[in-house]
């Protein structure tokens, strides 16, 4: 089917960043978004919480913030060696996919890294990472990040 331009061209903005770091929070077995929407259904291990805070050089309570993923709750099923929930993995996936795009639109990870967690006037004065725990707020991000990837003034 061919590209319109009214379709959102996320997927070739950040596929070689977002496949980086779901391999980080899935390991090398994960090939394909097909095997990727199973791994959200299974959940992951809360180990992957502290294999993505390190790839993205960032705390685990960042990452937790941003994934609405109580620190109690993580430390928990870190514990007892349990999955996080669909929900929570899902989230951590939202949370991944737009660091890779931020990493793709500003072209270094630290530089996501810092846009991420610094306030953001388009985004009423608050920073993208607070708004990344419900999916409309992550879309909100995105479409912030696609505005800078073309140049559009918010």
């Amino acid at each position: 089917m061919p590209t319109t331009s009214t379709q959102t061209p996320s997927a070739d903005i950040s596929s070689d960043a977002l496949t980086r770091a779901v391999r980080v929070l899935l390991g090398p077995r994960a090939v394909g978004a097909l095997k990727w929407v199973e791994e959200i259904h299974s959940g992951v291990p809360p180990k992957s919480v502290q294999r993505l805070a390190r790839h993205l050089e960032v705390s685990e309570s960042v990452i937790l913030h941003a994934a609405g993923v109580a620190a109690s709750t993580y430390h928990r099923k870190l514990a007892q060696s349990s999955r996080l929930s669909a929900e929570q993995t899902d989230r951590l996936f939202r949370v991944a996919g737009v660091f890779a795009l931020g990493e793709s639109v500003l072209e270094s990870k630290a530089a996501a890294r810092d846009w991420l967690q610094a306030p953001n006037r388009a985004l009423g004065g608050k920073a993208p990472l607070d708004l990344l725990d419900t999916s409309f707020g992550t879309e909100l991000v995105r479409e912030e990040l696609y505005r800078l990837e073309y140049g559009i003034v918010s």
